[in-house]
């Protein structure tokens, strides 16, 4: 990598190009936080900093396989560390961010969702659960998202550390 990513430095996907991205993908996603609001009211309500989407942890490598284009990152603790694709993901980490070396901007905030195949699960407490086609929906055009309320839960904990640094990977699990 030529420089180190700007945090603040995003330029996100709108989701009908997150979705062109992912077409051809044979496991499941959905787009959370802002813009699944925003896809379930069909439309645009406001200006979108990121695009936040989620799949299983088991499918994470899948889907940064599909978007091979972008670095990831994982985000915890603050701070973002690159991942070494000849190691398996940690499983503290429940965030990664897709950066473009090329344009130099962030395009991506990959999630997990602690849920199975059939069952969502609310990250923060899995005592929450759903079957998986009660919490998500699809928009006209075929764009998966997370139906309100559960959209609130996908938002990230504004009281948790902001994302200001990338450092070393911490110890993997």
């Amino acid at each position: 990598m030529s420089s180190e990513p700007d945090v603040e430095k995003w330029d996100p996907w709108q989701p009908r190009e997150l979705s062109q991205r992912l077409s051809e993908a044979e496991r499941h996603w959905y787009v959370v936080g802002g813009w699944a609001l925003d896809l379930w009211h069909r439309k645009e309500t406001r200006t979108h900093e990121d695009i936040e989407f989620c799949c299983l942890r088991k499918d994470a490598p899948y889907f940064m396989e599909k978007l091979n284009e972008l670095t990831f990152f994982g985000a915890q603790s603050g701070s973002l560390y690159p991942l070494n694709k000849d190691m398996p993901l940690s499983k503290k980490v429940n965030q990664f961010w897709g950066w473009d070396e090329a344009k130099n901007v962030w395009w991506v905030d990959l999630m997990i969702d602690p849920g199975t195949e059939a069952e969502w699960v609310f990250k923060r407490n899995s005592d929450i659960r759903l079957p998986r086609s009660d919490a998500i929906s699809t928009t006209p055009d075929g764009i998966p998202f997370l139906r309100p309320p559960r959209s609130f839960c996908s938002r990230q904990n504004t009281a948790g550390p902001k994302i200001n640094s990338i450092s070393k990977p911490p110890c993997r699990t």
